[in-house]
């Protein structure tokens, strides 16, 4: 074998060599970079524990943004994950998430002994609707006097709810039975 000879073999010994490292490293690469990548679960409108849970079972981190009251979601419920669901992230990274604080609550005020006016302005600014309202005669209370309400004074509800209530009309009024004089003759209806 001529010197020729053995120097074109080393060199394409030596190619080979360069192009399998080339090859190796593109795949090597190409399997860092990009095939660590997993999509993100959906974990909207789960329990934070839950989501944590599926996070973990996706090779992701889970991170508390913020906390915000939403009257829908259930309070340590995510509202709202960034990156979105579906979308391609490295493994290892860390979602962040919102989540519910549940309504916005509130001391229902005591309303009852109250005017029916005063109690329908203290509903309203504690941010409460009326809801129905039911007129009764009554011998104890005043005439548009609050004598009962729905929810009870002082429970902690969502804000924004239906206090329903119970007013006096006064005392009773005096009535009589009216009898039917259709049909009857004028003299007979007057006597």
């Amino acid at each position: 074998m001529t010197v020729f000879m053995k120097v074109i073999r080393f060199f394409l010994f030596l190619i080979l060599i360069v192009g399998a490292s080339a090859v190796s490293g593109y795949v090597a690469m190409k399997v860092v970079l990009g095939g660590g990548e997993v999509p993100v679960p959906s974990v909207s409108g789960k329990h934070i524990v839950e989501a944590l849970e599926i996070m973990g079972q996706s090779d992701l981190g889970l991170g508390i943004r913020s906390q915000e009251f939403d009257p829908v979601v259930a309070k340590h419920n995510v509202i709202r994950q960034d990156p979105p669901a579906g979308r391609r992230v490295k493994r290892g990274r860390r979602v962040s998430v919102i989540l519910s604080k549940g309504p916005r609550e509130a001391r229902v005020p005591e309303v009852r002994g109250e005017s029916w006016n005063r109690a329908v302005n203290i509903l309203k600014a504690m941010g409460f609707k009326v809801g129905r309202v039911a007129w009764v005669e009554s011998k104890s209370n005043h005439e548009n006097t609050v004598i009962a309400q729905v929810p009870a004074p002082s429970r902690v509800v969502e804000r924004g709810r239906q206090v329903s209530l119970l007013v006096s009309n006064g005392r009773p009024r005096s009535a009589f039975l009216m009898p039917d004089f259709v049909g009857k003759d004028l003299g007979v209806a007057l006597r």
